[in-house]
């Protein structure tokens, strides 16, 4: 027993001096430990090296999050304006404005969500759906449900899903319009030079 823990300790000194030595010859040398910023293809390559492709450099989850802003508001605004069987009246245009912006505050405090999740997120690579939080997924399931429950039912009219839908889809059209403008900000900002 006692050799193996005098050998052990031996190893342990051994290990300790080397460290030392190559400290020492760094300090000397000049070497900084730092590793130097990787670009975001640089990051991508090595993503995809190691069979990682769901992994994306961080701060590109913004543009995620802000794609699928887009892509769900231009989607629901074309809904709107497929239920305009009439041409718009005056209560119409005020339900549209009152829908716009009820959902045009609540998203926008979503998608601050989003930025502050990737703005605070650390790591240079990142799972390519991690924009959302597990709720945002669940409120955005029950939000497609319900959409798609409301178009197919018979009785909601047109007029309404019309102003409804064309408001709902504008709020998500300027949260992702507000996403953009943020990656634009910071692109070169302190929020991306990790």
């Amino acid at each position: 027993m006692q050799n193996i823990a005098s050998s052990a300790q031996a190893a342990a000194q051994a290990a300790a001096q080397a460290a030392a030595q190559t400290a020492a010859q760094n300090s000397t040398q000049g070497v900084t430990q730092a590793a130097p910023l990787q670009t975001e293809s640089q990051l991508t390559q090595k993503a995809s090296h190691h069979g990682q492709i769901l992994l994306v450099p961080t701060r590109v989850l913004l543009l995620i999050a802000a794609s699928a802003w887009l892509i769900a508001g231009v989607n629901v605004v074309i809904v709107g304006l497929d239920a305009t069987t009439v041409a718009w009246t005056w209560p119409m245009a005020v339900g549209f404005l009152l829908t716009f912006t009820v959902f045009f505050v609540i998203f926008m405090i979503v998608s601050q969500q989003n930025a502050r999740r990737v703005f605070d997120c650390q790591k240079p690579l990142s799972f390519i759906l991690q924009f959302f939080d597990a709720r945002s997924y669940i409120i955005m399931a029950v939000m497609l449900f319900l959409g798609a429950a409301v178009r197919i039912s018979t009785f909601v009219p047109d007029p309404i899903i019309a102003f409804f839908y064309g408001g709902l889809g504008f709020a998500l059209i300027f949260a992702g319009l507000y996403l953009v403008i943020l990656y634009i900000q910071n692109w070169k900002g302190s929020h991306f030079d990790n």
